[in-house]
């Protein structure tokens, strides 16, 4: 609402998700199931997450109704019951201008959010942290126009910016692969030594460091992917 009042922009791409909770207990709880393929998402995937005895089942799409794919998921976890129900948009791409004068844009306001998987807590706090201190100069020098807050969209994107901008142009090259290619991302990903790098290398917050380094070690995975074998 504030975004919408006081910048008149939108994220360049939402994802839409729906998830709820149910009442099935999923065996292994020690790990989220996640959903590729057309037949569970659209543009994005689908997941469960193990809570005793509920599980938190839900996907995400782009551009399509996020509840037509829910019937096949939900379908996967026979004698699930549904306890309650949530969703909404997530922005995956940042506004290109998240200041002017007297305001500050941060996390899913900003569209600060992870493009790979939608989590926003790790960059919301890194856009809220260069917001304080942004605003902590500006208020000393009493100084609220949009030049003195310009400086808060440099800090957050030394810290998030180029990951961000990587992410993203990964996740939009995802939404073009179709089943047979994602299959074969499968296939590579799931190999003993491919597996052991991401272990080693693997950053929740930096996604783009163990993408490039499993790319670098596995050069021809590239054409394999593009051509879906």
């Amino acid at each position: 609402m504030v975004r919408k009042e006081l910048f008149g922009e939108v994220p360049g791409r939402v994802i839409s998700t729906y998830q709820v909770d149910a009442s099935y207990r999923m065996e292994d709880q020690d790990s989220v199931d996640v959903f590729l393929g057309s037949g569970f998402s659209s543009g994005f995937f689908a997941w469960a997450t193990p809570a005793g005895h509920l599980s938190r089942i839900g996907l995400g799409v782009y551009h399509r109704n996020a509840t037509a794919y829910f019937n096949r998921l939900i379908s996967m976890f026979p004698g699930a019951r549904v306890l309650g129900i949530n969703g909404g948009g997530i922005p995956i791409r940042y506004l290109k201008r998240t200041y002017r004068d007297s305001a500050l844009l941060v996390g899913d306001a900003a569209g600060i959010v992870k493009p790979l998987s939608g989590g926003g807590i790790y960059t919301g706090l890194v856009s809220a942290s260069a917001a304080a201190e942004t605003l902590e100069k500006a208020l000393e020098s009493d100084d609220l126009s949009a030049r003195s807050l310009s400086r808060y969209q440099r800090a957050w994107k030394r810290r998030l910016g180029m990951e961000l901008s990587f992410d993203y142009l990964v996740q939009r090259f995802f939404t073009m692969l179709s089943d047979r290619a994602l299959d074969a991302i499968y296939r590579e990903v799931s190999k003993p030594e491919v597996v052991n790098l991401i272990n080693s290398v693997g950053d929740i917050d930096y996604p783009s460091r163990v993408v490039l380094r499993v790319l670098m070690k596995n050069p021809s995975m590239v054409f394999n992917f593009l051509r879906g074998k």
